[in-house]
């Protein structure tokens, strides 16, 4: 199906004094249609070569090894099969030269690689009281590593730990666990679900009791943090393509969104200059 090339809609503008802004940009390409024909699981004992990948159930995103631009590295990382421009959704922060995922019997999930160390996503260690299932690529994009018995995810690529740039359908952004350091006010712990470079998103709780997204800018080497751009509310992230929703409760609390039919591939999109924009 042939579309028109990307058109930008901005939805806000900040003053002059502002780094920089929220905006949507709709990226509109060309979609074609696909059988996924690879696994979208791997079980305890099974690895993944550099050049073999999951695809998950519907063949809309793969997971494997990638080159970014010219590198002779790879990094591991989630793409989305079924649009035709490469587009990545989530990477691992670390580099290999000849990768290799493995997902051990004893429940460890890590890369290895000749003459290099291991990079371990999961140690079996710390949930020594479930059994590995399988890890599986979901249609949504997230990888999970789920237990044989109890059917309880134990690792997946939604969680901040594993932060990147975007934010997918369906993954929530909890509210940042803030902990202070008695003896120095100005340092904070912060996990933020969004971030790219200097650049980071975080959902905070205020003093009303709602929550907001928002900008911040590290400013090195001290690691001061320096908030940009407007307080995000759901009315302000949620339009004629997404809903966004404010869930909070006695276990957590967080942002998610889901998609308003026709459209069905949405992404947030944190970039390097700390835009914040939503792909359609």
């Amino acid at each position: 199906m042939g579309l028109s090339r990307s058109q930008k809609q901005e939805i806000y503008t900040p003053t002059k004094k502002s780094w920089s802004h929220f905006a949507v940009l709709l990226l509109i390409m060309s979609i074609k249609a696909h059988q996924a024909t690879a696994s979208d699981s791997m079980y305890p004992g099974q690895s993944l070569a550099w050049n073999q990948t999951l695809i998950s159930r519907s063949g809309i995103f793969e997971m494997g090894f990638l080159k970014p631009g010219k590198s002779r590295f790879f990094l591991l990382g989630i793409w989305y099969k079924i649009i035709s421009e490469f587009t990545v959704v989530w990477e691992a922060n670390h580099v290999f030269s000849n990768p290799t995922l493995q997902l051990s019997e004893g429940g460890d999930l890590l890369v290895t690689e000749k003459g290099g160390e291991d990079f371990f996503l999961h140690s079996g260690l710390v949930y020594s009281n479930y059994t590995i299932g399988r890890g599986v690529l979901l249609d949504n994009g997230n990888f999970i590593l789920k237990s044989k018995f109890y059917n309880t995810v134990l690792l997946q690529t939604f969680e901040p730990e594993f932060t990147t740039g975007t934010w997918l359908p369906g993954a929530k952004v909890p509210a940042v666990n803030t902990i202070t350091n008695e003896s120095d006010d100005s340092f904070h712990y912060r996990i933020p679900f969004l971030a790219k470079g200097q650049f980071s998103a975080e959902l905070e709780v205020e003093k009303d009791g709602m929550g907001y997204l928002i900008l911040y800018y590290t400013i090195l080497p001290d690691g001061h943090l320096y908030k940009y751009g407007r307080y995000l509310s759901t009315k302000e992230l949620t339009n004629q393509y997404v809903n966004v929703s404010y869930v909070s409760n006695n276990y957590e609390r967080y942002f998610i969104y889901s998609v308003v039919p026709p459209y069905k591939f949405t992404r947030f999109v944190l970039n390097v200059i700390g835009e914040l924009n939503l792909y359609v």
